[in-house]
C-alpha cells in the first residue's frame, strides 16, 4: 500500500490526541496505516521531524483561514477568528508534544521550527490586530493587555470538545464567554 504524507499526518494527529508523544511511534503508525516502518522512514527521518512537519502543516492551514482584511467589522473578524480556532482546537493539545522534542539532537527539524515560529508570529499579529480593533470600539477593556486577552481566548479554546457540541454551538458559547463573561444577559 502506498501512503501519502496526508495519510501520515491524519493518523499521527489521531495517535497524538489519543496517546500523546510517547504513544506515537513508527511501529504504531505502521500498524494503523498498514505499512512497514521503513515505508514511514521514506517520508520522515524520525518522529520529531514528523511531528514538527505536522504542526507546520496545521499552522499553515490556520494561517490560510485567518482574516486578512482588517477593515471588516470587528464582529466579522472576531467570529472568523473563533471559527478558525474552534476548527483547529485539537492543535493546541497536540502542541504539547513540541515540549518533548530534544531540539539539540534533532538537526532535521530546524527548518520546521523556523516555519512554526514564522506562522506563530503571523497568527499572533492577526489576533493582536483583532483585539486592538475590539479595544478601539470599546468591546475590550483598554486597561487589559492584549496579551492577557489573547491568553484568555486561547485558554478558553482548550475547552472545545467537538463531540459534545457542534462548531456553531461552540461559536455561540465562546462568543458569549469572551465578550460578555458568564453573566446572564437580559
Amino acid at each position: 500500500m502506498k501512503i501519502t504524507t496526508a495519510d501520515i499526518y491524519r493518523e499521527s494527529k489521531m495517535v497524538l490526541l489519543e496517546s500523546g508523544y510517547d504513544g506515537l511511534t513508527f511501529a504504531e503508525l505502521g500498524k494503523r496505516l498498514g505499512v512497514t516502518r521503513p515505508a514511514l522512514y521514506k517520508h520522515f527521518t524520525n518522529k520529531d521531524e514528523m511531528i514538527t512537519a505536522l504542526m507546520v502543516s496545521e499552522m499553515l492551514q490556520i494561517s490560510e483561514q485567518l482574516p486578512t482584511d482588517m477593515s471588516a467589522s470587528f464582529e466579522r473578524l472576531f467570529e472568523n477568528l473563533l471559527t478558525v480556532l474552534i476548527s483547529f482546537s485539537e492543535l493546541h493539545r497536540m502542541m504539547s508534544s513540541l515540549y518533548r522534542i530534544e531540539y539539540e539532537q534533532a538537526t532535521s527539524i530546524g527548518d520546521n521550527l523556523d516555519q512554526l515560529k514564522q506562522q506563530h508570529r503571523r497568527f499572533s499579529a492577526t489576533v493582536d490586530a483583532i483585539i486592538t480593533k475590539g479595544k478601539h470600539i470599546g468591546v475590550f477593556d483598554t486597561g487589559l493587555s492584549t496579551e492577557l486577552i489573547t491568553q484568555f481566548i486561547m485558554g478558553i479554546i482548550e475547552t472545545v470538545d467537538l463531540k459534545s457540541a457542534s462548531k456553531e454551538e461552540w461559536l455561540t458559547m465562546l462568543t458569549q464567554l469572551v465578550l460578555y463573561g458568564t453573566s446572564k444577559r437580559t
